[in-house]
Parts: structure tokens; sequence; C-alpha cells
């Protein structure tokens, strides 16, 4: 901490001496910060935490470009940290929370919430309090909210008449090497599953042990990860006690924050009468010159066009079909949105990550970026199905979470999205997405459950192709809590 503390203090005259006076007195605040911290002094810690915090709010506002405050706020969640950890000391579990809350996913709900007043943009309110959040949960839901602190785990059980938190000792490198060896290992292909079944039952036990015996298996459970959490496929995690998998016990959501959370949720309910039009996009005759390394994916296309049976009106674009123009046509009347087909991820420029559409002679742009869905309009649709690989995001930031294409249609404000964790194989996919979709239009079973139902019937076909989780496990709903 001290040395935390001395390079902050460098940073400070660095920036002094480039004439950055805003960041200058941020970095000045958080050395002295630090100091307190390495002194133990946790009054003079106290005092000086909400002027730190008060730059960092400052921060948000200047730092425009959102992937640079993003990189900021990654670099900085560990003062967050600090906050968190010294306020589950004077055992006070809600500001704990709030200090959570106050560091999550809000290059995000800035975006939900900012508004244009005459063409300029108004600043967007601060998040809820927890107290607040909890009050508009609904009854049937159960959230799990981490927060991976240095040298413990901590995790907040909150419905809309309890929080209750627990922590678990556990240093975060040894947990971020669980979660690295069992993601790589169950997604690497099937087969796996047995090999990292003990991997599976310590995350288990370090993630859902703490409360597993005040779960309520009636009501959704709602994950909100941290960190290298965020890769985690909580579907797949074995209990040490019964041997089943997490799936087979609850219906699960994810979800950024608490206050994505809850404003997704409201969003669903308004959204949730409207009608279900289907756009079914199956794979895209692209550009096979411009991706030698991408394979035609046949079980996509037959996904596609199965699914539309489950829709009074439906709209399949598939194959040649698939082309922008038509695409961008039917997405502001489409209450539900499929894709089946390639999404390529550019981590050095990630709003340019793409899907990837049908070739349009001499259109010259033929795919859908992730940047060109940022100021879209979507006011009709309450589900997206992202049917492809790795669709949740392959990187995340420190607070703000995954950032992806499943993160960019949250973005625009639907409420619901269903993505993928790693990349997946084409025929069990088309398997899984065509129960689902079967699953959902029956009376009174929403998406989670038609997902949770399309994964058991996976899952427990023990003389089927596609039991292992290495098919089934990689797909997740991230958004609200939603009926439909």
């Amino acid at each position: 901490a001290i040395q935390q503390a001395v390079n902050s203090y460098s940073e400070a005259i660095d920036n002094y001496n480039k004439m950055k006076p805003s960041v200058y007195k941020y970095d000045a605040l958080k050395g002295r910060l630090l100091c307190y911290v390495a002194l133990k002094d946790n009054a003079s810690f106290e005092a000086q935490l909400p002027a730190v915090l008060d730059e960092f709010e400052k921060q948000r506002v200047d730092i425009f470009e959102e992937q640079n405050r993003n990189v900021f706020f990654d670099r900085e969640q560990s003062v967050y940290d600090l906050a968190i950890d010294h306020e589950l000391e004077k055992h006070d579990d809600m500001s704990a929370l709030n200090y959570s809350e106050q560091s999550r996913a809000r290059s995000l709900l800035k975006s939900l919430t900012e508004n244009t007043v005459n063409g300029v943009e108004t600043a967007s309110p601060s998040p809820l309090h927890p107290a607040e959040l909890q009050r508009q949960l609904p009854a049937g839901l159960q959230v799990l909210q981490y927060a991976v602190l240095e040298d413990k785990l901590v995790v907040w059980l909150v419905t809309s008449n309890r929080l209750e938190v627990k922590s678990k000792n556990i240093h975060a490198d040894e947990l971020r090497s669980l979660v690295t060896e069992y993601v790589n290992g169950i997604s690497s292909g099937p087969g796996k599953a047995g090999k990292f079944q003990p991997v599976s039952q310590r995350l288990y036990d370090v993630l859902i042990g703490p409360f597993k015996d005040d779960l309520d298996p009636r009501r959704v459970l709602c994950i909100i990860p941290d960190k290298a959490l965020s890769y985690v496929p909580f579907a797949a995690l074995i209990s040490p006690a019964s041997n089943r998998y997490l799936v087979s016990d609850f219906s699960l959501l994810s979800s950024p924050s608490l206050n994505v959370l809850v404003r997704a949720t409201a969003t669903a309910k308004d959204r949730a009468a409207s009608a279900e039009t289907l756009l079914s996009i199956g794979n895209p005759s692209f550009d096979r010159q411009q991706h030698p390394e991408l394979d035609d994916l046949p079980a996509a296309a037959r996904e596609a066009t199965g699914i539309t049976g489950n829709y009074s009106k439906s709209y399949p674009l598939i194959g040649p079909q698939a082309v922008k123009k038509n695409i961008e046509q039917q997405l502001p009347a489409a209450g539900v949105i499929h894709f089946a087909g390639h999404y390529v991820t550019n981590q050095m420029e990630p709003l340019l990550s793409k899907l990837i559409l049908a070739n349009q002679k001499d259109a010259g742009d033929d795919d859908l970026t992730v940047g060109e869905l940022v100021d879209m309009k979507l006011p009709r649709t309450k589900l997206v199905v992202l049917s492809a690989c790795e669709t949740s995001g392959k990187d995340y930031y420190n607070g703000e979470g995954l950032v992806g294409i499943a993160r960019m249609f949250l973005r625009t404000g639907i409420p619901l999205v269903v993505a993928s964790q790693w990349s997946v194989e084409s025929e069990s996919t088309a398997e899984l997405m065509l129960k689902f979709h079967r699953y959902r239009k029956l009376p009174g079973v929403s998406s989670l459950a038609a997902l949770r139902k399309a994964q058991l019937e996976l899952l427990e076909d023990r003389n089927g192709l596609y039991n292992d989780p290495y098919y089934w496990a990689a797909f997740t709903v991230v958004g609200g809590y939603a009926d439909f």
C-alpha cells in the first residue's frame, strides 16, 4: 500500500508538470488515501474517501469517450474495493453494497439514463441506492452480487425484503486461476466435464456455498459477477453435496449491476404486452474471400428457419437474403430478434466487432458493427438471441464488466439478451435454440424458464449427443427479470 501511495504521488507530480490540474488533484487525493490505508488510519481514510470519490465522479463527466472512461475506472477499481472492505469491517452491509453499485456498469447505466433536450445531452442521474433498488425487485427474484477483493470474495444475497452479506477467504489470484482452469477446460470441447468436476465443485463451494441453504428454487437466481467471475458458466457449476448442476435447481439470469437489473426489469414490464414479430437471421452468405477462416453454417440456416413456426408473424432472412439493407429495414419493427451466424470480435477496436452478414455486391459495407448499434432505436424489441460465438464478450473492464455485442444491445434499451460465453458448436446450438423458442411460446413459460428447460433436455438425455456442458452451458440470459 505504501508503494502504491508513492506511485500515486509520482503520477500526481507528473500530471502537474504536464499541466493537468484535475488529474493531479485526483492522484494527490488518492495517494493520501492509500497512505491512510498503509498506516491503518481508518478515521482519516473515512474522512478522505468522499473527496476521492467526488473527483471520480468529475472524471466520469470529463472523460467523454466511453472506452477511455472504462480504461480509467478499470485501473482505479481498487479504490472502490478499499471502500467496500472498509464498510464491511464496520458491519455496514448496505453501505458496502452501495460502494459496489457506485462502481458497477456506470457507462452502460449512463447510456440507459441520459436524455437529450434540444440536441444537448443532459447529465445522467446517479445510481439508485441499494435500499431503493430492493424496493423495486420483483418478489420472484433473488440476487447474488459479488465483489472480488484482493484477499476475499464478498457475496451479497439481495431480495425485495432481505439483504445479507458473507465473505469467503480466497485470494483474487487463486479465484482467477480456478475460473480460468474451469472455463478453458469445459469450453475446449466435449468429454472434459468429468476431469474438471473437482474445479467446478470448488467454484460452487466458493460462489454459491455461502448462501446455498438460503436460496429458493422457486425464485429466479440473478448473478451479478465481478472481474474474472464474468466468465463463469454458473449453470455448469456442480454442487459438492448433491452432485447436481446449478441449472438443475434454478432458472438463471445475469446482469451487470443491480441498477441495470432494475432498469431492464422495468423496461421488460413495459414491453411485455407488445407483439412478438420475429426477425430470424440465419447463416448469411458472407464473402468467403474476405472471411476464409469462417465456416458455412447449414445448421444455423435450419435453426433460423425452424424457429419461425413458433411465431404468428415472422421475417426469416436466410443465406443470401440476410443482407444489411434487409436487416436494417426489419429491425425497428421486430419484437424478437434471432441471429444465427458468425460474430467476429475486434479486441483492438471493440466498436468494430461485428455480426457477419451476406455479401451485398458493390455495396461495400456488408456487416453490422457494434459501433453501428450505439445509436440504433429499437423501441419494440423485447428479446435478442445471439446464437453465435462469444457474444457475451471476450474482455471485461473492472467495474464495467464484459464488453461485447450483448452489452451493446442492452445499451439500446433492450431488456433481455441471450448470449454465448465461448465458441459454440453449430449443430448442438441449433438443437438448443429450436427447443428454446418452442418452450418460450408455451403458456406461462418465460424466456428464462425456456432456456433452462432446453438446457436440461440436452443435459438429461443420457444417450444424447449433446449432454456435455460444452454444448449447452455457454448460453446465458443477460438483462432484467421478465415474464415473457
